[in-house]
């Protein structure tokens, strides 16, 4: 949705959803305020980012997403980027299996599906549903929390 107002804005709205989009923008221009300062304060060896696009959007979808991770250096924060179809789950779940049994996974989406899709393949995981600008669930599935912000995290995370 933040695409599309700014791409209306700059009159650029045939590009939305097209790889072309992100050679006029960097995903940066898109993120919250608290992304950056959070991912750097992190071990970047145990920063694994999973972008996913439905199956229905097609190859134009990868291509996109694709485009999208490399407008924003991504490869300097995190360990791997994974563009992927579909669900989260099973690819977070194969790679949760590099880590040590006792170390705490955290998956962050913004989108439920996905959070229950780690969830179910990962009971183990730490999901968090990030809502942001106000967008909150009446009601949050048993297993997932819902948080604000990335600082919210950090806090529940120090308490388990």
């Amino acid at each position: 949705e933040r695409l599309k107002k700014e791409a209306t804005r700059e009159d650029k709205l045939s590009l939305v959803g097209t790889p072309e989009f992100w050679e006029h923008y960097s995903v940066l221009d898109f993120l919250y305020p608290d992304v950056l300062p959070w991912l750097r304060a992190k071990n970047r060896e145990a920063l694994h980012i999973l972008t996913a696009y439905k199956p229905s959007q097609g190859e134009q979808a990868k291509a996109f997403q694709e485009a999208k991770i490399a407008s924003g250096n991504f490869d300097t924060l995190f360990e791997s980027v994974t563009v992927m179809e579909g669900l989260k789950g099973p690819i977070g779940a194969e790679i949760a299996e590099q880590f040590p049994v006792n170390e705490a996974i955290i998956f962050i989406d913004d989108r439920l599906d996905q959070c229950l899709s780690m969830k179910e393949s990962l009971p183990a995981s730490y999901c968090f549903l990030i809502t942001r600008e106000g967008a909150q669930l009446e009601t949050t599935p048993s297993g997932i929390m819902s948080v604000t912000n990335l600082a919210e995290v950090d806090a529940i995370m120090k308490d388990i």
